[in-house]
């Protein structure tokens, strides 16, 4: 009765806003200054459109190669939601089911359009309860997710602005070719440190955020970070074939390409917009702003997220059947999952 209480009061106090205050009080002191930069780059950019939009050509859309952007969008999804599946299953030690697990997180993904971006870890703290996962262990699994998005996403960003520099044009190219080599490195590095760096040697106040404890090893399995590269090889495919669309050279869209990579992180980290809304289009439309032209850019900046929503949208459609399937996850003997229940 007594460990019984115990573990009660134990997933209570883990559920209550003073067990989450230190990712609650990250994110208020982050909200104003993000905040503020947003702001300010969002106004540059539309500046930026605004002074060249009377010499703007009119716009040709290849409908072709917009309808075939579609195609690594599913892509993107799904990846994003098997690299979270091994992941929920590293930290808690629960063999959460594909179907299942496909389906929160994709149903997670879509709450990243709520103010704040509050609905993602609202909705996967709630899914948590299918598998006896601690409610806090799930918004620990979605922060980690989150660091191995951007790192995954800075590597293959500027690798590619390092190799294609020459090419690389606009106002924004002087920034991007001077700061990727030492961006590539902190990227690599960062990303090696999250698969190979023993937890034991993570700084305790990290541990703690997260709420881990004990174990040994590193956190991010290999193929959880290979899983997050190849969604971002999809943003790559997605964002020359979108530059292709509107009039680009396959030249100047591979050099482009990897502003769509950036534009969903810089989107994702702008806490007061939901879903990079606005974000997402100023980086994308100042980064394809000299290749294609204002009124080209900002359509294949509205193009791209036209498809992505409603591919984030009929993903999670398709994936409700699987809701249910394998619901019954299997626990380990001991272990944080085990104690939750």
């Amino acid at each position: 009765m007594e460990s019984t209480e115990s573990t009660e009061s134990t997933e209570s106090t883990e559920s209550t806003p003073a067990a989450q205050s230190p990712v609650d009080r990250l994110k208020r002191w982050l909200r104003i200054p993000l905040g503020l930069l947003t702001l300010g780059f969002v106004v540059w950019a539309g500046r930026a459109l605004w002074q060249q939009w009377d010499s703007s050509a009119s716009v040709s859309i290849s409908w072709g190669l917009a309808a075939a952007a579609i195609v690594p969008t599913v892509g993107i999804c799904l990846f994003q939601a098997w690299g979270w599946v091994l992941l929920i299953r590293r930290m808690s030690g629960v063999r959460v089911p594909w179907g299942s697990g496909t389906e929160l997180y994709l149903a997670s993904s879509l709450g990243r359009y709520l103010p704040a971006k509050v609905g993602m870890p609202v909705i996967l703290m709630a899914g948590g309860a299918r598998y006896g996962i601690r409610p806090i262990l799930m918004v620990s699994s979605m922060l980690l997710i989150v660091g191995t998005y951007t790192v995954a996403g800075g590597v293959v960003a500027f690798t590619v602005f390092a190799l294609t520099g020459g090419a690389l044009a606009g106002e924004l190219a002087p920034v991007m070719n001077q700061s990727a080599p030492p961006l590539l490195i902190a990227s690599i590095l960062g990303t090696l440190a999250l698969m190979v760096l023993d937890r034991r040697r993570y700084p305790a106040v990290f541990l703690r955020l997260l709420k881990i404890d004990g174990g040994d090893g590193p956190l991010l399995p290999p193929a959880v970070v290979a899983c997050y590269v190849i969604v971002w090889l999809f943003w790559l495919a997605h964002g020359a074939l979108l530059t292709m669309a509107v009039g680009a050279t396959p030249g100047q869209a591979l050099a482009a390409a990897p502003y769509f990579v950036l534009a969903p992180i810089i989107g994702f980290l702008a806490l007061i917009a939901p879903g990079g809304v606005g974000v997402r289009e100023a980086v994308i439309s100042a980064g394809l702003l000299a290749s294609v032209g204002p009124a080209a850019a900002l359509v294949a900046a509205l193009l791209s997220r036209m498809i992505s929503l409603g591919v984030d949208a009929l993903t999670w459609v398709c994936a409700r059947p699987l809701r249910g399937a394998g619901s019954d996850a299997t626990l380990p003997e001991s272990g944080p999952a085990r104690e939750a229940r």
